[in-house]
């Protein structure tokens, strides 16, 4: 039924693919505000030294970390940009995915008045449902500590090389289980509170916490593969982005192209998932 949704989610997405647009224009333009004054900062901190030079072939990263470290001055006028433009840029996110929730609900194609009008109304609703799911999160991702706590009921303080070794792995996957699974509850409860109409943002997070229960293998593995894309997605990005080293113009545009598509298909993923997710849904409730 996973792979279904999925299908059935691409084809919902390429029925309104005009969507794609207004995520894509809100993640170039939040990037531009971070990426801008950072390649200002990079500048004045390198000069015209041969660093400079040897930059233009791939990011040599102890240099970045000796950037970092040592480019306060150059890095002051970044901070408050670091601060602020990823909260508001979840803030725009959050607003656009009342949206396409709500385009996704109404099974018709998308409209620029449908979209910016679920935007609109559900954008309230999903601030105070995000601010009461953050507890929840918080303690799934928690539930990593659960297994150090195992980890020294059964090997004591100070355990073998290789259960500390397996036991990090493992305690970094249960927390990303368990935000996975935090934003897996979230998307349930927006989208009951679009189908439903309903205002009240803790009945839509505890029905969200309902429906994941009932359904984890389902709603939990879907996550999971739109997770695992995500990464799959991403190492092809970089695969393709170390092909492209050089201090030349040509090499420099092609780069920034492959960031585009690498953006646009991010982009197109999460889209992915808001549609698999409704049509997972339907299938479970009908």
């Amino acid at each position: 039924m996973i792979l279904r949704c999925i299908r059935s989610g691409v084809a919902g997405l390429w029925a309104n693919k005009r969507m794609i647009l207004p995520f894509y224009v809100a993640n170039l333009c939040f990037g531009l505000l971070i990426m801008i004054p950072f390649a200002y900062a990079l500048d004045d901190f390198v000069g015209m030294s041969v660093m400079r030079e040897k930059l233009g072939a791939g990011m040599d990263y102890d240099f970045l970390f000796e950037f970092l470290h040592y480019g306060s001055n150059a890095l002051s006028s970044v901070k408050g940009m670091i601060t602020i433009v990823p909260f508001a840029y979840w803030l725009a996110a959050l607003f656009l995915s009342g949206g396409a929730f709500a385009v996704f609900a109404g099974g018709a194609k998308y409209t620029p008045s449908s979209f910016w009008s679920g935007s609109a109304a559900y954008f309230g609703r999903f601030v105070r449902l995000a601010l009461m799911i953050l507890p929840l999160m918080i303690v799934l991702f928690c539930l990593r500590y659960v297994a150090s706590l195992f980890q020294w009921i059964f090997f004591g303080s100070d355990p073998y090389e290789y259960v500390t070794y397996w036991g990090a792995w493992f305690k970094m996957g249960l927390g990303y289980i368990g935000l996975i699974l935090a934003g897996v509850i979230f998307d349930y409860a927006r989208l009951y509170m679009v189908l439903t109409d309903v205002r009240k943002a803790r009945l839509s997070l505890w029905y969200g916490i309902k429906f994941a229960a009932a359904h984890p293998a389902k709603t939990l593995g879907l996550a999971l593969v739109i997770f695992l894309s995500g990464w799959l997605i991403l190492f092809v990005y970089y695969g393709m982005s170390g092909l492209l080293s050089g201090p030349s113009w040509a090499v420099l545009i092609a780069l920034v192209a492959v960031q585009q598509v690498y953006i646009v298909w991010r982009m197109a993923l999460r889209l992915t998932a808001y549609s698999s997710q409704m049509i997972l849904y339907r299938r479970l409730n009908a």
